[in-house]
């Protein structure tokens, strides 16, 4: 028999424990089960994980099988009515790691293509022996039938000519159109005459340590999720919520850090604090701590939200190589760490995403690699001014400043003097657009 009992077991009991893995893979489909009350039990996971539900227990899929006749008549033909019993036994089953659950997931898939193709080849050779059918007949026979087998098991978007999904895709540029430019704009506003957010595309921000790049995310998330009411991930591989969160009150509110964690405030403070604490509560915004770079877990919150709120922009802080010593492995892991949130997070799910790296303070360089730089849309290095500049552009043209190296949309921002000038009040997290600074003329030597 082209089934094995176990597989198919397998697969529902990890699906069952582990319902984040549908929202990275949801390759499965219920007509790729042998068992009928195994089609059953799928379908119904799958439907609650398409609503948003977190945990699969035995009250969850019952009442999902009631809301279909068939389905529920299926399940006390096999007398599998005892959901609670039937969730204790597939415990044994249950495969802890997404890699065994693929490794499960192709197997079943594999043994569903070659039912398939055995069905098929019976209905091939009852239509060879009819001898009333013409040769047209079978070759038409023959190709449309392996076409629909084919295309089953075939993921992935058919390809059609530019013609057949031009006007779709002129309406998605249309759809993303704003009162302020093309995508999501920035919290500064000279920086989007050079680029906004945008699904499909990748903004990576340089910055030295200690120079404030984890304060610009911080703001460019409060602008998105509280300014913008857009639904925005904080991805931090530095802070955590207890160090991150009183400085995310410090911006909402204009009461400095050191306020708010030392308690020794004016009733004024308190109150701008305590109203900072509600617009953060009730803000689409989510804050997670990974301090390591777990592909799956990240595509597996940005589905999740996706899937919950419609989550509209990722921003990761920061990509750092892993555990690798050599240059050369450093190098690869960053680069295929940009290339996951280039390509999966930004292109395949649709979600704009700005990720940070590390600059080197020497040689302005990204410090470990190159790599990162080449998958980016846009590469932005974000410093404060040294005193000089301070002095030269003048104290009302801030104490920051921003320089687009790269940006495949527009223009570039990187000759001498050539930047966006920004007030960087690091007590409070405040960042906003500063007054344009002007050059001094070269005074010319006397002859």
């Amino acid at each position: 028999m082209l089934y094995d009992a176990r597989l198919e077991a397998t697969a529902i009991a990890t699906l069952i424990a582990h319902p984040d893995y549908l929202l990275v893979e949801n390759n499965l489909r219920p007509s790729f089960f042998y068992e009928k009350e195994n089609q059953c039990i799928i379908w119904a996971i799958q439907t609650l994980v398409t609503k948003g539900v977190e945990t699969i227990d035995a009250l969850n899929l019952e009442n999902v099988i009631a809301t279909n006749a068939s389905a529920r008549q299926t399940m006390q033909e096999h007398n599998l009515t005892d959901m609670a019993h039937y969730i204790e036994l597939s415990k044994y089953a249950v495969r802890d790691t997404f890699e065994e659950y693929k490794v499960v997931e192709e197997q079943i898939i594999t043994f569903a293509f070659r039912r398939e193709l055995q069905s098929f080849s019976r209905q091939l050779s009852n239509q060879c022996e009819n001898l009333g059918a013409s040769l047209e007949d079978l070759n038409d026979f023959c190709n449309n039938g392996l076409s629909k087998i084919t295309d089953r098991y075939a993921y992935g978007a058919d390809s059609v000519l530019l013609g057949d999904k031009i006007d779709q895709i002129w309406q998605d540029v249309i759809d993303k159109r704003t009162p302020t430019g093309y995508g999501l704009p920035f919290n500064i506003p000279r920086l989007n005459d050079y680029c906004t957010l945008v699904p499909g595309e990748l903004t990576l921000v340089m910055g030295a340590t200690g120079k404030g790049k984890s304060s610009f995310f911080l703001v460019e998330a409060l602008h998105k999720a509280i300014s913008l009411e857009v639904p925005t991930l904080l991805i931090d591989t530095e802070l955590t919520d207890l160090v991150w969160l009183p400085r995310a009150i410090a911006s909402v509110s204009g009461v400095t850090v050191h306020k708010i964690k030392t308690g020794i405030m004016t009733s004024e403070e308190e109150y701008r604090v305590a109203e900072a604490i509600e617009i953060l509560r009730n803000a689409p915004l989510i804050h997670e701590y990974i301090n390591t770079f777990d592909k799956f877990r990240i595509e597996g919150l940005v589905r999740k939200w996706k899937n919950k709120i419609g989550l509209g922009l990722v921003i990761f802080d920061y990509i750092k190589p892993g555990n690798q010593y050599g240059a050369a492995e450093v190098s690869q892991s960053m680069g295929m760490a940009t290339d996951f949130l280039k390509n999966i997070i930004s292109t395949e799910i649709s979600v704009p995403v700005i990720a940070g790296l590390q600059q080197n303070e020497q040689t302005g360089n990204v410090a470990d690699s190159q790599k990162p730089t080449r998958y980016a849309d846009t590469l932005i290095s974000w410093d404060e001014k040294t005193p000089e500049m301070i002095l030269r552009d003048g104290v009302e043209s801030g104490n920051a400043k921003i320089t687009i190296w790269k940006n495949r949309n527009g223009e570039t921002l990187r000759g001498d003097g050539q930047y966006i000038d920004v007030m960087f009040a690091r007590d409070q997290m405040k960042i906003s657009e500063a007054k344009r600074h002007v050059m001094p003329a070269e005074i010319p030597f006397d002859e």
